[in-house]
């Protein structure tokens, strides 16, 4: 009884935001907007999702790091885009009503490095999860080819779906030979202290940090992210550690003929942080066509994943809808791969499994039943668990596990993602 109660107010917190948006309290959005409004986004690991040419498991096989090693969690694992499109193909992401596939950074990444502590001391680190470049215009081979990945394209989008591709422009990866032969181009130890931004001029866990106020370094970032968007056919660009980089370079980005142009893709970025109004200059301020809603993100974290969640800070979140022009641009989530999966929030605060499932059924109805595009993170549909970056993890226990596709047979989700999405689609008002 309690389920269906909570499961009414979440309507009822949705239908509050549609009627202050029929009040004309929030600006229209415009046609861009309009279009990804009405977009349910599937994000997947590509190297964690499917691996369909067991041949380009060791990538460029440059040493043991390179070696896909499932007994490592932080090791490749073989995932690629001809796994992807084999999904593709048998109608995975349209049976669950997805409309979107947003995939990791696809760019060649530096040799692993060493674990020099936690539970995985001793092993290689690589950037299987893309966002350690080595090179920004080079695919890496773990992965497939340039053309596989057009192929990959190009499959989604006779199959209605269309492509985000992640992309990096605050960092390199450890090493990477930029660092050597440019190394004017990154800010040092001494800039981050002399600096009054340390948010933005100072390293991120020891990756080289880009100095984007330098002419050449905007330049080059500018051009890889064009290359990517003019030569592939992808559709938007998920922008990662978008806080870390000056104002200056998203205002240039965003602009009119700039690389981030809105006329020409869309784009999402991830600003970690859950104060409304700091969300919300990204877009109205900076010109990002949406920002992922971490605001709304941890009050669900934090109130439906416990039977003494209050759904008073949900609906708070919603109250402060009027810090942005217009909400319903905002890309929302349960979770990712940055933080703890919703499951074992839920496990954590000492629910069952079962309580688990059902309240992660609750927390995205809620957000497919509310303002913004919903985005899922893979494994969602199997009920997955995963406590956190595997680097602090054992194998088994982080939120970045392979998807396990023999699970579907034993889990409802992935039919309720599709009712979930046929609702949003048919009934308009919903998005």
């Amino acid at each position: 009884m309690k389920r269906f109660h909570m499961v009414g107010r979440a309507g009822a917190l949705a239908a509050l935001t549609l009627s202050l948006s029929a009040c004309s309290l929030f600006k229209a959005p415009s046609t861009q907007a309009r279009e990804w409004q009405d977009e349910v986004i599937y994000f997947a690991m590509t190297d964690r999702f499917a691996n369909g040419d067991p041949s380009n498991d060791n990538g460029p096989n440059r040493d043991a790091g390179d070696r896909a090693d499932r007994t490592n969690p932080l090791a490749w694992q073989g995932g690629d885009f001809a796994g992807l499109k084999a999904k593709i193909e048998e109608g995975y992401f349209k049976r669950m009503g997805f409309t979107a596939l947003w995939i990791t950074p696809v760019v060649l990444q530096v040799p692993a490095i060493p674990v020099g502590d936690g539970p995985n001391r001793g092993k290689a680190f690589a950037g299987y999860h893309g966002y350690w470049a080595e090179d920004f215009r080079k695919i890496d081979p773990h992965l497939g080819t340039l053309d596989e990945y057009r192929a990959l394209i190009a499959t989604a989008h006779r199959n209605g779906l269309k492509v985000i591709q992640d992309i990096v422009v605050n960092h390199a990866g450890y090493g990477a030979t930029l660092t050597k032969t440019n190394p004017e181009w990154f800010n040092t130890k001494a800039d981050c202290d002399a600096s009054g931004n340390k948010t933005t001029d100072c390293d991120l866990a020891g990756l080289p940090d880009f100095k984007q106020d330098l002419p050449a370094v905007t330049a080059y970032l500018n051009d890889f992210v064009k290359y990517w968007r003019d030569t592939t056919g992808i559709d938007g660009l998920r922008i990662d550690t978008m806080k870390h980089v000056p104002d200056a370079y998203w205002k240039q980005f965003f602009a009119a003929g700039g690389a981030g142009d809105p006329a020409k893709i869309w784009s999402v970025g991830e600003v970690f942080d859950g104060n409304p109004a700091y969300l919300a200059r990204f877009m109205d301020e900076l010109g990002s066509p949406s920002v992922f809603d971490f605001a709304l993100y941890f009050a669900v974290k934090d109130h439906l994943s416990s039977a003494g969640g209050n759904l008073d800070r949900v609906a708070d979140v919603f109250a402060q809808d009027g810090a942005y022009r217009d909400p319903t641009r905002l890309t929302t989530f349960v979770d990712n791969h940055d933080v703890r999966r919703f499951v074992s929030e839920v496990t954590e605060r000492g629910g069952t499994a079962a309580q688990a499932a059902e309240r992660l059924d609750m927390a995205l109805s809620t957000l497919y039943l509310s303002r913004g595009t919903p985005s899922v993170w893979q494994g969602t549909e199997i009920a997955q668990a995963g406590l956190g970056d595997p680097y602090g993890n054992t194998l088994g226990q982080g939120n970045r596990e392979p998807m396990d596709f023999t699970r579907l047979a034993g889990s409802t989700l992935d039919e309720r993602l599709g009712a979930l999405a046929a609702a949003r689609s048919k009934y308009r008002a919903l998005t």
